[in-house]
């Protein structure tokens, strides 16, 4: 992995966050707290077109070319994305299949830290 392609890897890592940034991704547990305050259908409608962003990221995400060096955590991370978003999809049975809901609460809980170590990973080697 020469330098020239983590700077080209970096760049296009972060482009693709910025394609995303007005998706919501990281809102969704908002909208599903709402969802459950106000009993708003609504909104966890809103945290479905949030899981489709994150699933649309993840595929996004593994066109990127990759240096070697960082494969594992790279498929880590679209995997992560893809799982985060199939759990906020079982957020919006809340109110017609809860345990289905309850059960995508605690995958979200894992995937979502996963997430969270595959970006501190990739980014602890940024200059």
């Amino acid at each position: 992995s020469s330098d020239l392609s983590l700077k080209n890897y970096y760049i296009a890592l972060n482009n693709l966050f910025t394609k995303y940034k007005d998706k919501n991704i990281g809102d969704e547990l908002s909208f599903v707290a709402t969802a459950l305050k106000d009993n708003d259908p609504q909104a966890l409608k809103i945290a479905g077109n949030i899981a489709s962003s994150y699933k649309a990221f993840s595929k996004e995400v593994i066109a990127i070319p990759v240096p070697n060096t960082f494969i594992p955590i790279h498929l880590d991370l679209a995997n992560n994305y893809e799982k985060t978003g199939e759990s906020i999809d079982g957020f919006t049975m809340l109110f017609t299949d809860p345990m289905t809901s309850m059960k995508a609460v605690i995958n979200y809980k894992k995937y979502d830290d996963a997430l969270l170590a595959n970006l501190q990973q990739l980014f602890s080697n940024v200059k």
